[in-house]
C-alpha cells in the first residue's frame, strides 16, 4: 500500500483578492473551528483539487471561483496539482 502525505494547500480567490496557505504536519492534523470558519471548504477543496466533485458546496464558495494548489508526496516522491 502506498503512503500519501499532504504537505501544503494553497487557495486563491481572485474575486475577493485573498489567498490562504495551510501547511500540514506529516504525522497528523486536526481541523478545529466554530461554524462558518471554512473547515468543510478546506476538506472539499482537497477532494476537488484531486478531481472529485463534492456532493454539496456552499453557494458563496462557488461564487468565489477558488483556485487551489496542493503539494503532496507518495512514498517520498513529491508531487503537486
Amino acid at each position: 500500500m502506498k503512503n500519501c502525505i499532504l504537505e501544503e494547500i494553497q487557495i486563491l480567490s481572485s474575486t475577493e483578492r485573498k489567498a490562504k496557505k495551510v501547511i500540514l504536519d506529516p504525522k497528523r492534523n486536526l481541523i478545529l473551528g466554530t461554524n462558518n470558519t471554512g473547515k468543510s471548504s478546506l476538506i472539499k477543496t482537497i477532494y476537488y483539487t484531486f478531481g472529485a466533485e463534492p456532493q454539496t458546496q456552499h453557494p458563496k464558495w462557488k461564487k468565489l471561483s477558488p483556485v487551489s494548489y496542493i503539494k503532496f508526496n507518495i512514498d517520498g516522491v513529491r508531487y503537486s496539482i
